[in-house]
């Protein structure tokens, strides 16, 4: 069910097509494919970095 919740990084939609383990894989490897650019910048902590983020998934959800 839809939030109205848009992410900051990948700008996907709570609820949206992220039903199930294997629709948020995809959504996260096509973010990350194109370079995991954040939808807002202005929000991205300054010493974000893609590798120590994806680190912290938790391997049942990689």
């Amino acid at each position: 069910m839809p939030q109205y919740v848009i992410c900051a990084c990948c700008a996907t939609e709570s609820g949206i097509g992220d039903d199930n383990l294997s629709q948020v894989r995809e959504i996260r490897g096509y973010w990350v494919a194109r370079g995991a650019e954040w939808d807002d910048p202005r929000l991205k902590p300054k010493n974000w970095e893609l590798l120590k983020q994806v680190a912290n998934i938790p391997p049942e959800w990689r």
